[in-house]
């Protein structure tokens, strides 16, 4: 299941239904179970992954073992 998230909305379709803001623990854990044997896909700004990457691993308690990580940069 995918999950998207923006957080600037200006840039996009006003006619956005989907979920608007930051990803944070309380979003992960309304939004999946078992977070502690899910594998987390993270791919983005550097900055972003880094923070995410921090949030899980240090708010959630999830195995760095279950983080794939990808910076994506130039954009």
């Amino acid at each position: 299941r995918i999950v998207n998230v923006l957080t600037d909305v200006e840039d996009v379709d006003k006619q956005w239904c989907g979920i608007k803001g930051t990803i944070c623990e309380n979003f992960v854990t309304e939004n999946l179970q078992d977070i502690k044997d899910r594998t987390f896909y993270l791919c983005g700004p550097p900055a972003m992954v880094a923070s995410l990457k921090k949030m899980l691993t240090e708010g959630l308690c999830v195995q760095t073992d279950k983080i794939i990580s990808e910076n994506f940069m130039g954009y």
